[in-house]
Order: structure tokens, then sequence, then C-alpha cells
């Protein structure tokens, strides 16, 4: 797990808006970290839709594109975070992304 690291940490209100966008890359600009939290909220939103009763607040693998992979959590109070890491040619099981600390 050496070569993932942390790209963005991105906090989404409950009314969809973003509260705090983090980019820790120095190889992609703020406009694509700013793009991939607004498709989040979308894939966020179907997937709390299709089973609003889950308990879990790690929602896991949001989608992945190029060498990132995005990932989502949802708080009780509707806040959603989302953590974009730079995997190329790794995988990340659930449990470790379960023990970042955001849920």
């Amino acid at each position: 797990m050496s070569n993932i690291k942390i790209q963005c940490i991105s906090i989404i209100g409950k009314m969809n808006n973003p509260l705090y966008i983090k980019n820790f890359s120095t190889t992609h600009p703020d406009l694509k970290y700013h793009y991939i939290a607004h498709t989040s909220v979308d894939v966020i939103e179907e997937r709390v839709s299709t089973s609003p009763e889950a308990s879990d607040t790690y929602l896991g693998l949001l989608y992945a594109m190029e060498d990132l992979a995005v990932y989502g959590y949802l708080t009780n109070t509707r806040v959603k975070f989302v953590v974009v890491l730079s995997v190329p040619d790794a995988v990340i099981k659930n449990s470790d992304m379960k023990n970042v600390g955001l849920t």
C-alpha cells in the first residue's frame, strides 16, 4: 500500500454544497477534484436512495477513473466525506478504508 496516497478530501454538506475540498496532489488541478466531488454526490444519492435504511456510514468505492479511486462516507447528519486515492495497480480492501477513521 506504499504507492497509495490520498489525493483529495472533500466534505459535502447535507444540501450537497461543498464545505471543504483539499487537494493534496501536485499533478492534478483543483478543478478536477471539484468535478470529482460533484459527481460523487450523484453516486452517493443513488446509493442512499436504493437502501435508505442502511446504517453503515461507509459507502465503499463510489467509482474509479484513470489512476484514481473515489470512496465515500455518509454521516448521520447527511454530511458526505469523499476521499480520492491514487491507486496505480493496487487494490484497496474495504476493511483498510474503514480504518481511515471517518466512521
